[in-house]
């Protein structure tokens, strides 16, 4: 329904194709997919730290899905790490963008005095000058948005406001596309980084 709402709506398609890469095409790429892998490894060790105590590891949210699988093929990885990192990163990134930016530079707001001027000002600092405070914000409230659809708890929260915060950050930094690379090898490496984050702690700890 996203992609669909995509193709028909002109507006949108060339935002995107504008905002699918920002910046050098080898950043865009290489970066997300080692920043995807530090970050899950190191979730991975503060998930399963407690086990090193006795305790139970952190568990996942409830609106997370559980299913395990071992990533091995190209079909896995469209099916698990790319289809839902593009939807989502569609939803939670993209369109609010796309839609905040279509918003602030409609010029059918003139006669409403200050709240034309206030449109104004949103186009200059978050499009124009990028105004790094008004993106945190936009980062923040997004991340904590996507963190939300995942039922966590106040324990694992993070395992959702962090990697959405990076997910984010990537978007805005190089563009759709990063966001979509971070977010799917996220998705689909999980099984080894879980791995080597446990291999890493029985390294220091008796689990």
């Amino acid at each position: 329904m996203l992609t669909y709402i995509l193709v028909i709506v002109p507006k949108y398609w060339f935002l995107f194709k504008k905002l699918f890469i920002c910046n050098n095409i080898f950043k865009a790429i290489m970066h997300p997919i080692i920043i995807a892998l530090f970050l899950y490894y190191i979730l991975s060790i503060i998930q399963y730290l407690p086990v090193t105590f006795g305790m139970s590891s952190i568990p996942v949210g409830r609106g997370q899905s559980t299913s395990s699988y071992i990533p091995l093929s190209l079909v896995d990885f469209i099916y698990m790490g790319f289809f839902p990192a593009f939807n989502e990163e569609l939803l939670f990134r993209f369109f609010p963008y796309a839609w905040l930016y279509l918003f602030v530079t409609n010029g059918r707001s003139r006669r409403l005095g200050i709240f034309s001027k206030l449109k104004g000002q949103i186009k200059h600092l978050l499009f124009v000058t990028r105004d790094k405070r008004l993106e945190w914000i936009w980062i923040f409230f997004f991340s904590t948005l996507f963190a939300l659809i995942h039922e966590p708890n106040v324990f694992n929260f993070y395992m959702y406001f962090i990697p959405g915060s990076v997910f984010n950050y990537m978007f805005l930094r190089y563009g759709f596309i990063s966001g979509v690379i971070t977010h799917a090898t996220f998705n689909f490496m999980r099984v080894v980084m879980t791995g080597a984050a446990i291999g890493t702690l029985k390294l220091f700890f008796p689990i």
